[in-house]
């Protein structure tokens, strides 16, 4: 916890607040914009992936549809890196978003090593 028991939400630094801080507050307004247009897109195309990985299981190796799931669902979080509200609450807007792009990277790396896996096998 800081000092003063108020941390910024944007940045979490506890040199400043969200409302003493205008390129924060800039920031944090411009991203909860960009999540409340682009909310619905990101949870239609988990589904939509969702249903992918099931249709392609029929019609190829089921590792290879998941490794092609999971690198779809990484390109989805790297472009859309919404994060759950306590990991907002724990690292702030800015480094959920870091971690949620860093996470989307591991997916589409895994992804791919399990397509090219099964594919060399």
């Amino acid at each position: 916890m800081s000092k003063t028991g108020l941390r910024c939400d944007y940045c979490h630094s506890d040199s400043h607040t969200l409302n003493t801080n205008m390129e924060c507050r800039t920031k944090y307004d411009s991203f909860e914009a960009f999540a409340n247009r682009y909310q619905y897109v990101f949870l239609a195309l988990l589904a939509l992936e969702t249903v992918l990985f099931c249709v392609l299981a029929f019609f190829m190796d089921v590792v290879a549809s998941m490794g092609i799931m999971l690198a779809a669902m990484g390109a989805t979080l790297a472009v859309f890196p919404f994060c759950t509200p306590e990991t907002i609450e724990m690292a702030g807007v800015k480094g959920a978003i870091r971690l949620g792009r860093i996470v989307g990277a591991v997916l589409i790396i895994a992804g791919v090593a399990m397509v090219v896996v099964v594919h060399l096998l």
